[in-house]
């Protein structure tokens, strides 16, 4: 039979490292929309649907980065800011509307 105190500390290290995994654990969310283009058709909803998502998302106690109408180079700033602020543990969240273009 093991002893109450080792079977007490157990308990007292599973929640410690139970509450410290919780707290640990950020909910971090890229959302972007983009309805304006320079060489194709400008889209109408993709910025509201960002915002409607990145409202909902917060309600969920995501911490959220919001762009619009961004940039190729605005893009690719914001998201490596937003990489790297995700830890191990972190719940990452990627939203994209707007138009999906492949070159080459």
């Amino acid at each position: 039979m093991m002893p109450r105190w080792i079977a007490a500390a157990a308990l007292i290290v599973a929640l410690l490292a139970s509450v410290s995994l919780a707290e640990a654990q950020n909910r971090l969310a890229f959302v972007v929309g983009n309805d304006g283009y320079q060489n194709i058709d400008p889209l109408k909803k993709a910025v509201n649907d960002a915002r409607a998502m990145a409202q909902g998302l917060q309600k969920l106690g995501f911490k959220v980065t919001l762009g619009e109408n961004l940039k190729r180079r605005e893009f690719i700033e914001r998201f490596n800011a937003f990489e790297n602020s995700i830890n191990a543990g972190d719940v990452a969240f990627l939203f994209y509307s707007g138009h999906g273009v492949e070159l080459d």
